[in-house]
Parts: C-alpha cells; structure tokens; sequence
C-alpha cells in the first residue's frame, strides 16, 4: 500500500469514528475499491457508493414528472403534454439500461469507488469526499438513500460540511450550474433546517423532515432550472463528455451529427419510441431544440 492509499484508509477509519461518536455506527468496515480509469458514464465522479446507482431509474421517473414539460417550454420553446414526457422517459428507459450501463461490477467488489480524479484533489477534499460517500452508507443502512432522491446528494453534502466543521453560505438562487445545485443548494436547504437542532444527523435520517426538505427545495428550484442547466452546458469539457455518453446510451443519435434537421429529430424520438411527442412537436418550430443538439456537440 503505497502513502496515498495508506492517507486514505486513515481518513476512512476517522470518519467511521467521527460518524460513530455521534452515534452512527455502520455494521461493517467499508470496502474502497481504487479504480484505475475515469468513470466514463458520469463525468467529473471522484467517488461514488455502489447503491447511488441502484436508483437511478427511480430518479429518472421523478425529474420527468416534475420538470420535464416545463424544461420543453422554458428551454426549446416546445409546447409538449405531461404524457408525451411520460412516453419519452419510458422509452428512453426501454432503450437503455442505466443499471446496467453503468458497469461498477467491471471493477470489481466495493463499497466505495474511488476514480482518478480522488488523487488530483487536495488531501483535505480527498477526507471531505469520504465523509460525504460514508454517509451515503449509513443513509443505505438506515433505510433512506432511496426516498427523497432529490435532496440526498445535500444530506451527504451536510454531513462533510460537519465533519470539516464548515457551512455552506451561498443560497440555491446564487449557485450557477445545476450539478453543483444537486449538491451545495440542497446542502444550504438541509443546513437551514436541522443545524439547530440537538442531533443534525439523526434529523437528516428522519424521512418525514427529508421529505419535507425535497418539497421546498423543488419549489425553489422549478423556477431557476432551465437557466442553472443552460450555465451547466456552458462547460465545453463537460459537453465533450457528455455527447460521448449520450450516443453511447441511444446510437440513433450518431446519425444526427451529419444530418441535424427536423424530419431527422422527429424520426430519432419516432424510433426511440417516442411517438406522442414526435406528433406533438412535428408542426412546432424546433429551431431552439435544434441549437441544443448543436450545443452538446451535434
């Protein structure tokens, strides 16, 4: 074991004990897999727990019922039914297999995955992302990673933040990109509601509060999303990225690179099986969903 897996094993073992003397014990020693390559599907991962990924259909199915009409409007200036929203995320999920896509048994067992990215970061972020993954953990153990989608990627952000004795300062309306929202603005929302109280972890696992959390932290979000998700775009090397994944996921879509028009769009949701909302956009002009193709690198 070299120093740098010997720092990290250390942070780990702090952590549990950091964790433990609040009264959050996990029944067992958490397994870090270092992984050797970047994880290609999700851009910019530092480490991920295995059990994130087991929902991702679930939260697939909730962003589409909660901003998927007002997305087509707001950002493609699209008039779309909440059916043909409903169609798409179907088909999109019948088409591909995010569970299975997403190949963390490739690398072998773990409980945490670590990828190349964990090493370029500071020793100090490197500690502060373990004890975001770790409580991931005891999210899964307690029963409550899997409700509350929306919010529980602010609850581990809440927990480093405790662990590095920090707080978050900027509100969800200052924060640019929409990935660092995911994070940082529902962290702000969690802080706000439990750092008051006698045992801010034990609220955080309590599903009614998250729950309560997730709803103003989706009301506050609907109004400024297609803007944080326009800045997110804005990120070049992210876009690299993410059209790679994105013909990896539905092939169709490499057609669209030498031939992006609208009867080829109306025909690639048509063949994903999309057909409501093919039909709903055929007579619609779709110069700007045109442009956001161009702007992911079609």
């Amino acid at each position: 074991m070299n120093n740098k897996d010997k720092f990290t094993q250390k942070s780990l073992e702090r952590i549990l004990d950091f964790y433990s003397n609040r009264g959050f014990n996990l029944n067992y020693f958490p397994k870090l897999k270092l992984v050797d390559e970047d994880f290609k599907e999700l851009p910019y991962t530092i480490a991920l727990v295995k059990n994130e990924i087991e929902t991702f259909d679930k939260f697939s199915d909730l962003s589409a019922k909660l901003f998927g009409v007002s997305i087509w409007k707001e950002a493609y200036h699209l008039n779309v039914s909440e059916d043909s929203i409903n169609e798409l995320n179907t088909a999109i999920k019948k088409n591909v297999n995010l569970n299975s896509l997403i190949t963390l048994d490739n690398y072998g067992g773990g409980d945490i995955f670590i990828f190349p990215l964990y090493y370029k970061i500071s020793e100090t972020h490197q500690e502060a992302t373990l004890a975001h993954e770790v409580w991931h953990l005891i999210e899964k153990e307690k029963g409550v990673l899997s409700d509350s989608l929306l919010i529980r990627e602010g609850t581990a952000e809440y927990a480093e933040k405790l662990f590095m004795n920090e707080r978050f300062v900027r509100e969800l309306e200052e924060i640019e990109e929409f990935r660092e929202i995911l994070y940082q603005g529902a962290g702000k929302i969690v802080q706000d509601k439990v750092s008051h109280l006698q045992n801010p972890y034990e609220a955080m696992l309590d599903p009614k509060l998250r729950s309560k959390i997730e709803e103003e932290f989706i009301e506050r979000l609907k109004p400024v999303l297609v803007k944080k998700v326009k800045k997110t775009f804005e990120d070049k090397n992210y876009l690299g990225k993410f059209a790679a994944m994105s013909i990896k996921i539905f092939p169709g879509l490499s057609d669209l690179k030498s031939n992006l028009r609208k009867e080829s769009i109306l025909d690639f949701y048509k063949k994903l099986g999309a057909n409501k909302l093919a039909e709903e956009i055929k007579d619609q002009d779709l110069s700007h969903l045109i442009d956001y193709y161009r702007l992911i690198g079609f």
